[in-house]
């Protein structure tokens, strides 16, 4: 199994609409509001990079409060 961990900026006060979609999207395993220039941390695992590749651009990416993300992943 593959981890990353995504940075996400929303728009304000859209942060706990995010973190309530995220909670509830398979392979998502944590979610957390930040203080700073980002406002969310995800944790997500998958298959393969594809995979994770596929949710951020998929789900993440497409959910209208979401300004940015920035995905971190390792090997």
């Amino acid at each position: 199994m593959k981890e990353a961990f995504v940075l996400i900026n929303c728009k304000e006060g859209g942060e706990d609409r995010v973190v309530d979609e995220l909670s509830r999207v398979e392979n998502v395993l944590e979610v957390q509001k930040l203080v700073g220039v980002y406002d969310i941390i995800a944790r997500l695992e998958g298959d393969s990079d594809s995979e994770i590749k596929r949710l951020i651009t998929s789900k993440i990416q497409k959910m209208e409060p979401v300004n940015s993300v920035v995905a971190l992943a390792s090997d």
